[in-house]
C-alpha cells in the first residue's frame, strides 16, 4: 500500500485495524485486513489501488447502515490472496 500512496501522490495514511491485529498478536492465521484510509474514502482507495496494478477487478461496497451498527461505508477487494476491507478513518459519535 506504501508504494501505491507514493506513487499515485495521495498523500494518505493508512492504517491497518481489526481482527487482523488481535489474530497476529494471538498467533492465529488471518486473511482478511481491514484498513483506514485518512483522507478519502475506502471506494476511492480501492479503484486507484486496483488502477496502480492494472486490475480490472470489481471494488465491492457495502454501504453504511446505523440501524445494524454498520456506521462506516466499506470498500473490499482482493489482492494478494487476502480480503480487504478499506474505510475513511474518521470520528464518530455515538448515543
Amino acid at each position: 500500500m506504501k508504494e501505491v500512496v507514493t506513487a499515485n501522490q495521495t498523500g494518505s495514511i493508512i492504517r491497518v485495524a481489526g481482527g487482523w491485529i488481535r489474530d497476529k498478536i494471538l498467533g492465529l492465521p488471518s486473511d482478511d485486513i481491514d484498513l483506514a484510509i485518512d483522507n478519502m474514502s475506502g471506494e476511492e482507495f480501492a479503484h486507484i489501488v486496483y488502477k496502480h496494478i492494472d486490475s480490472d477487478k470489481r471494488v465491492g461496497t457495502i454501504q453504511a447502515n446505523p440501524d445494524q451498527s454498520k456506521h462506516l461505508e466499506t470498500a473490499c477487494i482482493k489482492l494478494l490472496g487476502y480480503e480487504m476491507d478499506l474505510v475513511n478513518l474518521r470520528t464518530e459519535t455515538y448515543t
